[in-house]
């Protein structure tokens, strides 16, 4: 589209939205077929189609949705996030319509910052009107299922969530008739995660996580740095609009306390029902999980062969490791372990950013050592193994592979196109080009596209490579 043509459209629609008539703003753009791969036109179509709805079944809802996730790449722009806002509050999602507000106040640079805080106090006020912490009577129910199974509460934390929600965490001493500390969280089943339909037969959409640690030489330094671990995890679902259920793993890449090298964490169900569910008033069922500290190399374990593998390699150390001691021996420690502080678990969803392609194939550079990438490439499978193992078509390989010229077939290996993404999240807006392409970071650290349709990978001139 040329200059002229832009501006023409821009000055019209800026008339017509000041007179209110938002349909004639969405029959001016989509009347030309090249609107749609312009931004700022397309952010002032997705704002009329917005404009126009009011129910979340309205078809102008799913266009302005269509349009917005169309440009993955305005994820840190204001207003783009203003608007994906309003998509989720007229859906009724006030808590992910709250979290893009927040973050689109955070980034401003858009016109209506003042509009998008007086949606945010709308939010936050219906949430509050929606119940999303425990009324004083299912605290107290709460509260009364805590000491009746762990003890008597001898401190809480106390602590908010991003909108200041209640989460806070219960502390229970060791006495004569047991050995461990327990801490219990206490608000954060009251926000109903979202589980995504297929896993909400075996997985409950309430849940409190508690925590066992021995008494033995935990000072109160120490116990703090497991609150806010603990208070951490407890957010997660929260602030990601996600859910945590068993066998899931966490980890923030640092140590959990001064005592040893643990860094990470698995949820387990491993309680009866009749001892880990408690039933609040108004129908609530509330999940309590257990959480259990571990080190980076027994979570990589996990990774790669499953929990119920990775309990048993813990039972069967030699030194009969006790998952409540925070000092125990690491089963799975390796000399010359390349594991270090990547975050393995699917920290943050992109998956909308992918077409629910789930795998890829990365180098150990990558998915082990946390290095950036510096070579991607998407490959059409003919065979159906391959295309089946790797979903998405994505190779990844890493930086100092690539300016070395030392790229290992050996170390490729299928992950989820998720991990990588949590890693290297620059990759992002380059995950729906079409097959056969290539893409290398150039020296100043910025990725360029490469057509290989009718080129060879050898004939890629060495000045793209950082």
């Amino acid at each position: 589209m040329d200059k002229k043509t832009k501006d023409y459209i821009l000055e019209k629609a800026n008339e017509l939205y000041q007179e209110g008539n938002h349909r004639d703003i969405i029959k001016l753009i989509t009347e030309n077929e090249e609107a749609s791969t312009d931004y700022d036109l397309a952010f002032i179509l997705a704002r009329a189609y917005i404009d126009c709805c009011n129910y979340a079944d309205d078809d102008e809802l799913e266009l302005a949705e269509a349009i917005l996730l169309g440009f993955p790449e305005k994820a840190n722009n204001g207003g783009w996030q203003y608007l994906i806002a309003r998509c989720r509050h007229i859906e009724g999602n006030l808590v992910d319509a709250a979290r893009h507000l927040q973050f689109a106040i955070s980034l401003g640079g858009f016109e209506d910052i003042d509009k998008a805080n007086e949606l945010l106090e709308m939010c936050e006020e219906e949430i509050a009107e929606n119940s999303l912490s425990y009324t004083d009577e299912q605290r107290s129910e709460i509260i009364s299922y805590i000491e009746n199974r762990f003890g008597k509460i001898t401190r809480i934390y106390k602590d908010k969530n991003p909108l200041g929600l209640p989460i806070d965490i219960a502390r229970i001493d060791s006495d004569e008739n047991k050995v461990c500390i327990f801490f219990v969280t206490i608000g954060m089943g009251a926000y109903k995660m979202n589980i995504p339909p297929e896993y909400q037969k075996n997985n409950f959409e309430h849940s409190e996580i508690q925590v066992s640690v021995l008494d033995e030489e935990i000072d109160d330094e120490v116990c703090e740095d497991v609150v806010a671990y603990i208070r951490a995890v407890a957010k997660f679902p929260f602030e990601h609009n996600v859910w945590i259920g068993n066998a899931h793993v966490f980890s923030n890449g640092k140590p959990i306390t001064k005592l040893s090298d643990i860094n990470a964490s698995i949820i387990v169900d491993n309680t009866p029902s009749v001892l880990s569910i408690c039933n609040l008033s108004d129908e609530i069922n509330v999940k309590f999980y257990n959480m259990f500290f571990i080190y980076s190399q027994e979570l990589e374990y996990r990774i790669n062969f499953g929990a119920k593998a990775m309990f048993e390699k813990i039972r069967e150390s030699k030194n009969n490791s006790n998952l409540y001691d925070l000092q125990r021996d690491n089963s799975c420690d390796k000399p010359n372990s390349r594991y270090t502080n990547v975050l393995l678990c699917d920290e943050i969803d992109y998956s909308e950013y992918f077409n629910g392609s789930e795998r890829c194939a990365a180098s150990k550079n990558i998915l082990y050592d946390g290095e950036r990438v510096g070579y991607m490439r998407r490959f059409d499978f003919s065979d159906e193994n391959m295309a089946k193992a790797n979903d998405s078509g994505w190779i990844f390989i890493s930086e100092s592979e690539i300016a070395n010229h030392a790229v290992d077939p050996t170390s490729i290996e299928i992950c989820s196109l998720n991990t990588i993404c949590n890693i290297d999240v620059q990759i992002i807006p380059y995950l729906q080009m079409p097959y056969e392409t290539v893409i290398v970071r150039n020296r100043s650290g910025n990725f360029e596209v490469i057509q290989t349709n009718n080129q060879n990978d050898d004939d890629i001139d060495e000045k793209h490579l950082s």
